[in-house]
């Protein structure tokens, strides 16, 4: 085209820049630039005359600058004019491009040369960008349509799109570069606002082809091929697939801008492409500063052959990451290895590359840092600056020499830059696994890694310009390339909301902590110390969104102050939405800081301080760390515990504990290993299961979870409130077994926790281990389990304390101490030799030894406890009493061992210690040991044996004699028992010689084997308290003969009592107790010792008459002033053997509470059972509820309770058949309990459990009434025969102690029991049917008063106990609450609106005074009318509609003096309307009427009145049939308008009138569904005419019909609903 020849003339004529694109096949752009660049000259070529063509500076149609020319006959008009929201474009005021030329060509195709300033006078155009750079140029060409509204449709152009312009050639600034290959680079820059990316490839030859692409591999590449054509590079876009040649695409993404051909033969290519491009398979440029990987070859191109490319065998290919863009760390990681020296780094590209911006202080300076643990083995990174620019070598350090640097250089250089301080940084990029093999990989994991760095002056002049090694500023550290992860960490919940959580990491030599906080508000912090006044700490709080952290010390509870040298790294932090947050920390193991402490990680345990609280910056001590209110001290093992030289005990063959105390002796740490994972462990400090102080663990899955508990009353354990027992570590075996390890506190703060004893001196432990059940009630059964068992531990190795000592040879020796209050033994015995085996028993000689003997195997002594007999070896028992404490071997050759027996073996043929200060015989052996002979043991021919007499407590001095008595020989095995924790008592046998003769009796008991005179005891009692034993022959108070000791305003005073009955133990006219000696001791206890001869010769004193005593005992508070009151019941039973010194204690103490709430379970499941029945089975509950078998059932289950109290009673009472009395006191109260709750109306239980309305409740009422009477009744007179018999004292004067507080407030009253039962028994009598109906309003009357009396002295006559208000408290509240209620529900007067009487029957419709609850059929309201007697409120059935806002009732005249006669007396044309009082309403049916299609409504007499009011509540579609059996003429009339009205209403009712009276003309009232008949009904018709399988039957009245009736419904072959109602009120 001429146009064209001449645009490219006019370009050669100015020499100024010029260039083209192709827009689209049939439209292209020539541009050039003139006049200094400010003037563009642009040919536009077109495709047709018949279409417009159009190019704008913009991204988009919608703000668009645009020039747009068309045809007009033979020349091209043009207009200027701009785009908004994609509408025509408008033309502009001011039209900036000129038309220079045009041509129409002979083909159709036409073209415009046009010219405009670079920059527009118009201040709307865009500008043209003239400085090397890229531009937006959108273009169009279409139809033009002048007649069209629109005529250019530019929106809707087919032929449309945008491009990328360097309208003067393109000029990449400070483009990044990358050196692939060392003939082959990339330099690049992204350009229009990061949606283009130029790039200038650079290639070796012409002969060879250059490419790259995005992806990470040969099989999945987005690539562009470049090669030489000529002078000019021809590039092609394609995919590679399957290692296969490329494939070119469809759409050639990448526009060359422009090539050109070194001298040398090099070649180099300026291509651009969108960053996203609209080649669906193409990939994207990342252009948000990550890292993409990219591939990249060059080698030779053969145009003649199949596969000119040889891209997957080049010589020269590899794959690369780059960053497009400069590379941004996105929330990188952060390390400061110096003051002015720090590590940013971030692990990209699925964790193959790592980036890494090092900072340093001066361009003076190199910096380098490499990974390894030390000089010696470094791969490292050395930098420095050349000029302006960064520049670093990859090398190694070997030797402690200057680092070499690799062949292959594997870190690249993505970036540097120096600031103007002289401080400069270097951007660093390598990947994860190097090619390189000498190079070490980076572990991102999320583990650490060592890393060593340096920073030092450079000196190019010098040998070794990196003086790596003399640098003063260099070190090592610890990184984790990616944040932190913590494997398997160990944890600890320091507060319920403060955790630690840790690892020790790198060979040992770094602690990494996760420390989670409460609040944002609060700091946390921790340190190594045992206390505030030298703790080594760490604070953190949060500031913004991250952690800070400080490193300091305490000391003198100051506020921690700050260490110059700052250890804890913060690793990473994070802020919950909930605002609570963690930090993690690290630190070395040994602080270079010579202040700080070193982590303990030989797992063993170190002490932690811990706090958190509120953080106040503006405060002079903004950490409050001293007066935090959540701080507290803790024992730590960084590493899994190790226990070291543990001491070791077998608590069974399959339950083991070891043990090491630690950390100064404040800390037990405990192995438990256990049979089964089906199967808990536990242990206690205790002597019993009563007070143990335990913990009990178990599996749950794989891991073992224990709680800190306490055991009281042989219950189950109970979890304490603070769990003082850690968990450290637990395992689980292959074969089931399984262990955990814990530590807890010797000293715990839970004030209710024993404390371990680590003297050295032993401590009593129980021990159980069984099946664990989850779905059971008690999951743990400590108290069943088949193993379980108590023993003696030393915590640390057990120390003799002052021990006693025996000389048997001159080269054998005993060392013994009595421990554990005298139950205990621990032996030390001392050996010549290893060669030689060492023995003792306990025994007179050879014949009959018990003994124990002991050798060394190896390093230990092995013992076995065993038994000799006829002079032949010992023989092995089969339990082995004797445990091995420890044992040594000493240099010499000697040798000792450490022996621990309970005093009293549990071993029947084991003699017992004598530990009373007594002598005991012992036998004792030592010689050769020769395991091949025979007898390995040769006992009984030792050169060195013998025996000897062993005091093993200590001497006791005999006591004063008392008047007239003189000591003799005392007899063996007095030992202390404890009876309970405030009482102690030792009993001890003596002759003594009698002087003047006096209690000659005795002589006769000091002959044969039982040569004793005396008892003497000693009490051992706490300040403020009696102490009393008594000798009894039924284990009862009763006849016992009673001694009492008391610590009196005089002294110590004791009495000799004898206890005529439960209520009176008088002093015995004959005192027989002599005092021998008492003592106040100084830690709250006195003692004292009284003696006594065994048989007194009073009649008042129980002889003792062989070694075998019983005794009850008691103990309580005692007046310094008087003598302690009398006991109802001894509080338990001992029986001691004063010749071995054995006793067995049993526990009496009252459990009668257990029987109370037993009986109230037991009501309570008879009303949810009912209840429960009721809801899944109606008709059954219904029928149960009134029928005989129903009544049965709820008998059975008020007897169940009630026998469930006697049987407590009998328990409490020790079952003693004078008793019976109080054996039926605890059935009565039960009785009148459950009979006062019964009568509770509206807020009544058996309503709410059990469904059963009020009417039949009151049946429940009577019944449980008559049967408390009975009880009652059986408990007086038991009572009175009881102290007419065993009593010296008038009933009527007595107060009898029930075992409560001594100042009698529990007493038990007899007068006032004995009225109580006076007013119970006239309230049945007045209650019975013959009065009841007859005078019900006297008999109201009586009931309430009669009932308050009662139930008054009922509760004065019982002690003021807990269980006296457990059993009357609900009721008596419940009943009260339901009076007032209905009282104040009575106040509100109703009135009357219509009062009608016909004979004996009376009318009433009662507009109640406010709302009320809404009534349903059989509903009944308590109807007081004053007029006819005030407050006399009497039960009638409602007959109207709850609709009808009125309430309509019928009363029947029963008699004169009645209240319903008062009432048919009533005027009906009273001056002063008549006033009501309504309560209620009450009652319901038994059935749901709405699920019965046909009822079937039996009534009698004034019974029809339900009968109304359950056809009123009728549906449309149910039927009815009312048989009426009644013999009042004047109730017929006046219900006939009643029947008439509903038979209307209600079509599906038919009404039988039975008329069994005279005087009526019955057909008068009879319509079609009206009948009359004479007679009585016959049921049995009238059910088999109207019943079917779906009806439901009600009757009411008089109780011989309602029987009847029920009866024939009963024998009803469709097991019908049934409801009666018989007004028994």
């Amino acid at each position: 085209m001429t146009l064209h020849l001449l645009l490219l003339a006019s370009v050669a004529a100015s020499a100024a820049a010029a260039g083209h694109v192709s827009l689209h096949a049939q439209m292209d752009l020539y541009w050039t630039l003139e006049e200094n660049d400010t003037v563009i000259k642009i040919n536009m070529t077109c495709a047709s005359t018949e279409q417009y063509c159009a190019f704008g500076l913009g991204q988009s149609m919608s703000d668009a600058d645009t020039v747009l020319c068309r045809v007009d006959g033979t020349s091209a008009v043009c207009f200027d004019g701009s785009v908004s929201a994609y509408r025509a474009p408008v033309a502009d005021d001011q039209q900036d491009y000129s038309v220079v030329a045009s041509e129409v060509s002979s083909d159709g195709t036409w073209s415009v040369m046009l010219m405009r300033s670079v920059i527009s006078s118009d201040a709307t155009d865009k500008a043209f960008i003239v400085s090397g750079q890229l531009q937006s140029v959108i273009w169009a060409h279409g139809p033009y349509n002048a007649a069209a509204e629109l005529p250019f449709d530019y929106h809707d152009a087919p032929n449309r799109g945008s491009i990328s312009i360097s309208w003067k050639p393109l000029v990449l600034v400070n483009p990044q570069h990358l050196e692939l290959a060392a003939d082959m680079h990339l330099y690049w820059q992204v350009m229009e606002d990061e949606t283009f990316v130029a790039i200038n490839m650079t290639c070796p030859s012409t002969d060879q082809y250059c490419a790259f692409g995005l992806g990470q591999s040969m099989s999945d590449a987005d690539t562009v091929l470049c090669r030489m054509d000529g002078t000019a590079a021809v590039c092609f876009d394609g995919s590679v697939s399957a290692y296969r040649a490329p494939v070119a695409d469809d759409q050639q993404d990448y526009s060359v801008l422009s090539s050109e051909v070194s001298p040398d033969g090099t070649w180099s290519v300026m291509l651009t492409r969108s960053v996203i491009s609209s080649d669906a398979t193409d990939k994207a440029f990342i252009v948000s500063g990550q890292l993409q990987s990219v591939i990249w070859a060059h080698g030779p191109y053969n145009a003649a052959a199949e596969l000119p490319f040889d891209y997957h065998d080049a010589p020269n290919r590899g794959s690369i990451s780059i960053s497009w863009k400069p590379l941004v760390l996105v929330n990188p990681q952060h390390l400061e290895l110096a003051a002015d020296m720090h590590l940013y780094w971030q692990v990209m590209e699925d964790e193959t590359v790592v980036a890494i911006n090092m900072t340093c202080p001066s361009a003076e300076q190199y910096c380098a840092f490499g990974l390894g643990q030390s000089m010696s083995d470094a791969d490292t990174v050395l930098c420095r600056v050349d000029g302006t620019a960064a520049v670093c070598f990859d090398g190694s350090v070997s030797a402690y020499r200057a680092p070499v640097a690799d062949d292959q250089q594997d870190y690249s250089v993505i970036a540097s830059e120096v600031s103007s301080d002289g401080t400069w940084s270097v951007m660093l990029m390598r990947s994860v696994i190097s090619s390189d093999a000498t190079d070490k990989a980076f572990i991102v994991s999320g583990q650490l890694q060592s890393v060593i760095w340096a920073h030092g002056p450079y000196n190019a002049a010098a040998e070794l310009p990196f003086d790596y090694h003399d640098a003063p500023n260099r070190g090592s550290i610890s990184i984790s390339w990616k944040p932190l992860v913590l494997v398997n960490p160990q944890h600890l919940e320091l507060a319920a909301d403060m955790h630690l959580y840790w690892q020790v990491m790198e060979d040992e030599t770094v602690v990494a902590i996760n420390m989670t906080c409460p609040s944002t508000e609060q700091y946390c912090a921790f340190g190594l110390g045992q206390s505030m006044s030298d703790a080594d700490t760490v604070l953190c709080r949060v500031d913004g969104t991250a952690a800070v952290c400080f490193d300091g010390s305490v000391s003198a509870y100051r506020a921690p102050v700050a260490d110059d040298q700052q250890d804890y790294s913060v690793i990473a932090s994070e802020v919950s939405s909930d605002g609570t947050w963690s930090v993690m920390l690290m630190r070395s193991v040994i602080s270079s800081d010579a202040t700080d402490k070193a982590f303990i990680v030989s797992g063993q345990l170190q002490s932690v301080i811990w706090a958190h609280g509120p953080y106040n910056a503006a405060a002079e001590l903004p950490f409050d760390y001293h007066d935090a209110p959540n701080r507290g001290s803790i024992s730590i093992s960084w590493k899994p515990l190790v226990l070291v030289n543990p001491q070791h005990l077998e608590l069974a063959a399959d339950m083991h504990l070891y043990w090491q105390v630690m950390e100064d002796e404040t800390v037990v740490a405990i192995n438990m290993t256990c049979p089964s994972t089906e199967q808990y462990c536990a242990f206690g400090l205790g002597q019993s299961m009563s007070d143990a102080d335990t913990v009990l663990c178990r599996v749950d899955g794989t891991a073992a979870v224990c709680f800190d508990g306490s055991v009281s009353a042989y219950r189950a354990p109970v979890a304490d409130d603070q769990q003082d027992y850690s968990v450290i570590a637990s395992e689980v075996s292959s074969d089931g077994t399984w262990s955990v390890l814990l530590t807890r506190s010797v000293i715990s703060s839970d004030a209710t926790d024993k404390a371990f004893i680590v003297s050295g001196q032993l401590q009593s432990v129980i021990w159980a281990h069984g099946p664990y059940t989850a779905a059971a009630e008690l999951p743990f059964d400590y108290h069943d389990a088949p193993n379980r068992g108590s023993i003696s531990i030393s915590w640390k190795p057990l120390v003799l304390v002052d021990p006693q000592h025996l000389e048997l040879a001159a080269d054998m020796h005993l060392y013994w101490q009595v421990m554990m209050d005298a139950t205990l033994m621990a032996i030390n015995m001392t050996c010549p030799s290893t060669e030689q085996y060492c023995a003792f028993g306990l025994g007179q000689s050879m014949s009959d030894a018990d003994t124990v003997l002991c050798r060394v195997d190896g390093t230990a002594a092995v013992c076995f406890d065993g038994s000799v007999s006829a002079y032949r070896a010992p023989v092995a028992d089969d339990q082995q009493d004797y445990s091995v404490i420890a044992s040594e071997v000493s240099p010499d050759g000697t040798w000792s061992v450490m022996l621990t027996r309970s005093v009293i073996s549990s071993d029947a043929t084991d003699k017992a210690f004598i530990v009373s200060g007594q002598l005991q015989s012992v036998i004792w052996a030592h010689g050769p040991y020769d395991a091949a002979a025979e007898l390995p043991f040769s006992y009984h021919e030792e050169p060195n044996r013998g025996a000897a007499s062993i005091v093993w407590g200590s001497q006791q001095v005999p006591a004063t004699p008392a008047p007239g008595v003189s000591v003799a020989t005392p007899a063996p095995g007095a030992s202390v028992h404890s009876l309970t924790g405030d009482f102690s008592v030792s009993v001890q046998l003596e002759t003594r010689d009698l002087l003047d003769g006096t209690r000659r009796s005795s002589e006769a008991l000091a002959t044969g084997d039982f040569p004793y005179t005396h008892v003497l005891l000693t009490f051992v009692c706490r300040v403020g308290q009696y102490c009393a034993l008594g000798l009894s022959g039924d284990g009862t108070m009763l006849q016992s003969d009673a001694m009492v000791c008391w610590e009196h305003a005089d002294g110590i005073r004791c009495v000799d009592w004898y206890c005529t009955s439960r209520a009176a133990c008088p002093e015995d006219a004959s005192q027989d107790l002599v005092v021998e000696g008492s003592e106040v001791l100084g830690d709250g206890w006195y003692t004292v010792k009284v003696s006594r001869l065994l048989d007194t010769g009073d009649d008042k004193d129980r002889a003792i008459t062989s070694e075998n005593i019983d005794f009850i005992f008691a103990h309580g508070a005692a007046s310094s002033t008087s003598s302690p009151s009398a006991r109802h019941a001894a509080e338990g039973t001992v029986a001691i053997n004063a010749l071995t010194g054995t006793a067995e204690v049993s526990d009496n103490r009252d459990t009668a509470w257990v029987h109370v709430f037993v009986s109230i379970f037991l009501l309570i499941a008879l009303g949810l059972a009912s209840g429960i029945l009721i809801t899944v089975r109606p008709r059954l509950g219904y029928a149960l509820q009134q029928s005989a078998a129903g009544s049965v059932l709820s008998i059975v289950f008020i007897s169940a309770s009630i026998v469930t109290m006697a049987v407590g009673d009998y328990e409490h009472y020790q079952g003693r058949i004078m008793e019976v009395g109080a054996l039926f006191g605890g059935p009565a109260q039960i009785c009148l309990a459950l009979t006062l709750l019964v009568k509770v109306k509206v807020f009544s239980p058996c309503l709410f459990l059990m469904s059963v309305p009020q009417e039949r409740a009151l049946v429940w009422h009577r019944w449980i009434g008559r049967v408390g009477w009975v009880f009652v009744t059986l408990h007086a007179l038991a009572v009175m025969v009881e102290y007419n018999q065993n009593s010296d004292e008038e009933l009527m004067q007595m107060e009898l102690p029930t075992g409560g507080t001594t100042d009698g407030a529990d007493d038990v009253h007899p007068v006032s029991g004995l009225v109580a039962w006076v007013l119970y028994t006239i309230l049945v009598l007045l209650g019975l049917p013959v009065f009841r109906r007859s005078f019900y309003q006297a008999f109201i009357v009586s009931h309430v008063v009669l009932s308050i009396g009662t139930l008054a002295c009922t509760i004065f006559h019982l002690p003021g106990g807990w269980r006296t208000w457990a059993i009357f408290g609900i009721p008596v509240v419940l009943y009260i609450l339901d009076t007032v209620y209905r009282t104040y529900l009575g106040m509100h007067s109703s009135r009357i609106q219509s009062h009608t009487n016909v004979g004996s029957v009376t009318k009433l419709i009662i507009e109640p005074a406010k709302p009320i609850k809404e009534w349903g059929p059989g509903s009944y309201f308590y109807v007081s009318v004053p007029r006819a007697g005030f407050m006399e409120y009497h039960p009638l059935s409602v007959t109207s509609h709850h609709s009808t806002n009125t309430a309509t009732f019928y009363a029947k005249n029963m008699g004169p003096g009645t209240w319903t006669a008062r009432l048919t007396q009533l005027p009906e044309d009273a001056k002063a309307p008549l006033q009501a009082k309504l309560e209620g309403p009450y009652g319901k049916l038994s059935f749901d009427m709405d699920k019965h299609n046909k009822l079937v409504l039996i009534a009698g007499g004034i019974g029809v009145t339900p009968m109304l009011s359950v056809i009123r509540y009728m549906d449309a579609a149910q039927e009815a049939t009312l048989s009426w059996s009644v013999r009042d003429a004047e109730l017929v009339e006046m219900l006939a308008n009643d029947l008439h009205e509903l038979a209307v209403q209600f079509k599906g009712l038919r009404v039988i009138v039975s008329f069994t009276g005279v005087g009526l003309d019955a057909f008068k009232h009879e319509t079609d569904r009206i009948i009359f008949v004479r007679g009585r009904p016959d049921y049995e018709k009238l059910l088999s005419d109207n019943a079917t399988e779906h009806s439901a039957v009600a009757v009411c009245g008089p109780s011989g019909m309602v029987a009847a009736a029920s009866e024939v419904v009963r024998r009803s072959p469709y097991k019908l609903p049934l409801h009666t109602e018989t007004f028994e009120f």
